[in-house]
């Protein structure tokens, strides 16, 4: 059970991050089984449900949707992250993975941007039983703190997309290998 949080805004806008953001996306669409389900949301200033609880199988219908996402406003990822916690609540099921996946270049200038804040907003998620990754998207302007902060409250994985090279089969890999963790970060 997957929910992808995907950033589109303002500072998205530079064709190297969208373009990472997109061969992530396909890279990981590759990756899912039709048993998979997933939950689309793309954010600005507010979050925006593009699809939800859609079959593994349906995956290129994602990466199509998320080709013609346009890059608007500022960034507000606490309004992201309560969408993707009630979404990824709804579709949670006995003996599957729940996981909520961020792809975001950090630049957070909206809600409550405060790196402890929003850290424990991950707390909950986890306590919850939802995994929480987090993929910097671009190192030249990235917001590390934020990014880190949040993945180490989130019993996930935290990656460097500096270019749409690093989005590779190798990513999509981790990703989906993350999905059936053996034992819990320590």
């Amino acid at each position: 059970r997957l929910t992808f949080l995907l950033d589109n805004s303002g500072s998205m806008e530079r064709i190297d991050r969208q373009q990472t953001v997109r061969r992530a996306f396909a890279m990981l669409a590759q990756q899912l089984k039709p048993v998979d389900q997933v939950t689309l949301i793309s954010f600005a200033r507010q979050p925006r449900l593009l699809a939800d609880k859609v079959s593994g199988a349906q995956s290129q219908q994602l990466v199509e949707l998320i080709d013609t996402l346009p890059s608007e406003g500022g960034t507000n990822i606490e309004a992201a992250l309560h969408l993707a916690f009630e979404k990824a609540q709804e579709q949670q099921a006995d003996g599957a993975q729940n996981r909520i996946v961020l792809l975001t270049d950090g630049a957070v200038n909206l809600g409550d941007a405060n790196p402890d804040s929003l850290s424990q907003m991950i707390a909950t998620i986890r306590d919850a039983g939802i995994a929480f990754d987090a993929a910097g998207i671009s190192a030249e302007g990235l917001n590390d703190e934020v990014l880190e902060a949040l993945t180490r409250k989130g019993d996930g994985r935290y990656y460097l997309l500096d270019s749409s090279e690093d989005a590779d089969d190798g990513f999509a890999a981790q990703i989906a290998g993350a999905l059936r963790p053996s034992a819990k970060n320590v």
